[in-house]
């Protein structure tokens, strides 16, 4: 990817950043959602969970946001009269305490089982991810195949699309310090992005389960269609391998599909569950 549609990218991400910093507080999770801290050993981390089935429901957030982002749209009361709903907050998110650093893929993974195994009572998940979220179960996925049900991608991050340098990751960092020093969760994760992305170059395909990959056409703040295009394709390379996969593309949402388009997000999980 050219310097240009790098730096696109991540001026749109610290705008997303900075917007849901300054929308803190305005919303409260409902009281019949239980919410409860997961000790895990070197830290805790917030945590919530509602419903009940043959399914469980994990949501991992992307960088910088945190677990209310899946119930302030309703997606978490709509799957949880389905099946059980989990979210949580990752290391030094919110109310989490900040956990041993480096944050790297394979503590992030480590500590999204540790959740599954305190919370699901299920053997195997669906797993939701957006953004570096997406990046998250793809990786829990490769390394606990067993343990899957199947996979939602939300937007993604993809090792294929764009190539984070270590002068990129430092913009990055510093331009998430300057927006709010206070995001430690999102400091230490941003830290690691030039070895999350080695990481993910070293995983091979998923494991052949369910799986939906949703992608965003919207021309917005720079993007242009060769860049869409471009993204549509690296999203159908997740399908590679797999015997059920579906790619969902929207031109109505930006990079928060789950925020602007909540019943495309919903109805893509319960095709899954039923």
């Amino acid at each position: 990817m050219n310097t240009r549609i790098v730096y696109t990218v991540l001026f749109s991400l610290c705008s997303l950043l900075f917007l849901s910093s300054c929308k803190k507080g305005e919303f409260q999770i409902p009281e019949y959602i239980d919410q409860q801290f997961i000790d895990l050993g070197t830290h805790k981390v917030a945590s919530i969970t509602t419903g009940t089935g043959q399914y469980t429901v994990l949501f991992e957030n992307g960088l910088g946001t945190e677990m209310d982002i899946w119930v302030e749209p309703g997606i978490f009361e709509a799957i949880g009269e389905n099946a059980q709903v989990i979210a949580y907050n990752r290391a030094g998110y919110e109310t989490s305490e900040p956990g041993p650093e480096p944050r790297n893929m394979p503590r992030l993974i480590s500590e999204l089982d540790e959740v599954i195994n305190a919370l699901s009572q299920n053997d195997k998940v669906i797993l939701v991810g957006h953004s570096l979220g997406g990046a998250i179960i793809r990786s829990y996925a490769v390394n606990f195949p067993e343990k899957v049900e199947a996979l939602v991608f939300i937007e993604g991050t993809h090792e294929d699309w764009l190539t984070i340098t270590q002068q990129d990751e430092i913009a990055l960092v510093s331009e998430i310090y300057r927006e709010n020093p206070n995001r430690t969760g999102t400091l230490m994760e941003a830290r690691q992005f030039v070895e999350i992305f080695d990481y993910l170059e070293t995983l091979p395909n998923l494991p052949d389960v369910p799986t939906v990959a949703m992608a965003s056409t919207k021309l917005e703040n720079g993007i242009t269609e060769g860049y869409v295009n471009g993204w549509i394709a690296v999203n159908k390379t997740l399908g590679n391998g797999l015997s059920n996969f579906k790619l969902i593309t929207t031109d109505k949402s930006g990079h928060q599909i789950h925020v602007d388009e909540p019943k495309l997000v919903i109805d893509a999980i319960l095709e899954l569950i039923y």
